[in-house]
């Protein structure tokens, strides 16, 4: 099969609430990045004063950069709840524009129940994932000298998703990582019993997690109800019409090993020993 690149669409066929959510995700993003910075100059500028008490010029900076403190972070709650707003207004404008008639709608609604099947089917097979990735953590974390490894302090298995955005829409870019949201699907704990984690119940012939009747929805399993309703995926907003604009969901897991090392006594801790 011949794959075609899709066309694109020029700046004019991009609507108002396209550019709107677009540069709202983007302020979004900058704010965070101010927050981040803020941070660190703080942190910077405290372990300089406290290495010069007698430098006033550290304090007056130190003074001047905390007041900056809640300005930066009611901004970023601003500019979070605006692009929360601006996502709701354009998600409802999409669904508007695509069940403008009884078979769009009818198409619509049943591209929602089977993105939703397949996403409680990926909720399984993560799971078996998850259960693979934590064997040999499991292995060492129960026999270390065999693994000739330093003893593990701690071990986790987690569970990344990106939702990617089609590369026919509007809004897809060469230059930008095209990301509509990201969600921490699941992760545990390793220990010498093996893996521990917390896993939700999703069978779609009998549970169903929707709190309220839903507009476009008769059922949701779990990774689409975190995801639309619990808001807890790193996007400003994620609604149903998001959710028809992806295809592709990376799905990314992560394995993390961590090690104490004793600096004075120049040898890694066993988590026995302390």
């Amino acid at each position: 099969m011949v794959h075609t690149k899709p066309v694109r669409r020029k700046l004019s066929d991009l609507k108002a609430d396209d550019v709107q959510w677009a540069a709202l995700q983007d302020a979004v993003a900058q704010a965070q990045v101010m927050h981040d910075a803020w941070w660190r100059v703080n942190d910077a500028l405290r372990l300089w004063c406290a290495q010069s008490p007698d430098a006033p010029a550290g304090a007056k900076a130190l003074a001047q950069v905390q007041d900056l403190r809640v300005p930066i972070k009611l901004l970023k709650q601003s500019l979070r709840h605006m692009a929360q707003q601006a996502g709701k207004a354009r998600d409802a404008s999409a669904m508007t524009a695509m069940t403008a008639t009884p078979e769009g709608e009818a198409l619509v609604r049943e591209r929602l129940k089977q993105a939703d099947l397949n996403l409680s089917a990926l909720y399984q097979q993560l799971q078996a994932l998850c259960a693979y990735s934590a064997a040999p953590l499991v292995r060492e974390v129960a026999h270390p000298a065999e693994q000739g490894r330093p003893p593990l302090s701690d071990a986790e298995v987690e569970v990344r998703l990106e939702y990617m955005l089609d590369e026919s829409n509007a809004l897809y870019d060469d230059m930008s990582n095209n990301l509509l949201a990201s969600q921490e699907a699941m992760g545990g704990r390793v220990g010498p019993e093996g893996l521990n984690m917390q896993v939700m119940d999703d069978d779609p012939a009998v549970h169903n997690l929707l709190d309220e009747k839903h507009p476009w929805m008769d059922r949701q399993g779990w990774l689409t109800h975190d995801l639309l309703a619990h808001n807890r995926g790193h996007h400003p907003r994620f609604g149903v019409a998001a959710l028809l604009q992806t295809d592709t969901v990376w799905v990314e897991v992560h394995t993390v090993r961590s090690y104490a090392f004793d600096l004075r006594a120049g040898a890694f801790i066993s988590p026995e020993s302390k």
